[in-house]
C-alpha cells in the first residue's frame, strides 16, 4: 500500500510535470497531468477517510472498488469535501474549471487545447492542489 506521504508526492510530481509541458506548449499532456495530480490529491484525501495507506493491488482495492477511478467528480463526492470547498472561493471557482475535465484529453489531436485554457487549468490545479495540503 502507498501511504500518504507517498501519495502527496506523487500528486505533487504529476503536476511538477505539468508546469513542464506548460512551459513546452505541450497543453493537452499538461492537462492529462493536472488531472492525473488531482485524482492523487482526492484519493490521498479519500483514503485517509477509510483507512491507512492506498491500494495497489487488485486484492487490497476489493475494500472500496468505487475510488479506482479517474473520474474526478466521482472522487471529489467520495472526498466530502463539498462543504469545506463552498466555503472557500479561491478553491471553489478552481474546481468549477477543472471538474470537467476528461482524462481522455490524452488522446486529442494536438492544438485541442488552447494556451490560455491550459493557463487557467494549471492555474486551478494549482489551487486546489493547496486546498487539498499537497502543496503550500
Amino acid at each position: 500500500m502507498l501511504n500518504k506521504t507517498q501519495l502527496k508526492k506523487i500528486s505533487l510530481t504529476r503536476f511538477q510535470e505539468a508546469e513542464i509541458l506548460y512551459d513546452k506548449g505541450k497543453y493537452e499532456g499538461m492537462v492529462h497531468l493536472c488531472i492525473c495530480s488531482l485524482e492523487m490529491a482526492l484519493k490521498n484525501h479519500i483514503w485517509s477517510i477509510y483507512g491507512a495507506g492506498f491500494p495497489q493491488t487488485t486484492k487490497e482495492f476489493s475494500m472500496l472498488q468505487e475510488i479506482r477511478t479517474h473520474d474526478l467528480e466521482k472522487l471529489f463526492r467520495l472526498s466530502k469535501q463539498a462543504g469545506t470547498m463552498s466555503r472557500n472561493t479561491k478553491a471553489l471557482a478552481s474546481w468549477y474549471i477543472v471538474s470537467a475535465l476528461d482524462i481522455q484529453v490524452r488522446y486529442s489531436p494536438i492544438g485541442t487545447v488552447i494556451p490560455q485554457d491550459a493557463k487557467e487549468i494549471k492555474e486551478a490545479t494549482n489551487q486546489l492542489l493547496k486546498f487539498f495540503k499537497i502543496k503550500r
